[in-house]
């Protein structure tokens, strides 16, 4: 790739980026942690099984767990939204200006939008 086509605008990946992927990942799990801390009393006590411990336990870290993941994936859902939002490729469906036809458009060198590589790299720190 590098030997047959000119930089793109956004730039050959490198491995240096993942910086970016592990502060990422340390930041949300961070917040996953703090989020179920403030959370875990209300959702043990709004559990309805009584009886046993250990399920009430894990039904607890469960609802901990989907609220954050839902929030999680609220935010990353807008901040993608406002990254591509502007593309040709975005269809009007999905609240775009584009088409989809226009997604193969200067393939391989499709110059990227602003805070996409972030994008990338950010979310896959939730992964990681």
């Amino acid at each position: 790739m590098i030997d047959n086509h000119k930089e793109p605008p956004h730039g050959w990946p490198r491995y240096g980026d993942f910086w970016i992927t592990m502060i990422a990942a340390i930041v949300i799990g961070v917040v996953n942690k703090v989020m179920n801390v403030i959370t875990w009393k209300y959702f043990y006590e709004a559990c309805k099984e009584k009886k046993n411990e250990a399920i009430r336990v894990a039904k607890t870290e469960k609802a901990c767990d989907s609220l954050f993941k839902g929030i999680f994936k609220s935010i990353v859902a807008i901040w993608g939204y406002q990254v591509l939002k502007n593309e040709t490729y975005l269809p009007r469906e999905l609240l775009g200006i584009g088409h989809l036809s226009n997604v193969g458009s200067n393939f391989p060198t499709h110059a990227w939008p602003e805070g996409l590589r972030l994008y990338y790299l950010g979310t896959m720190g939730y992964y990681l």
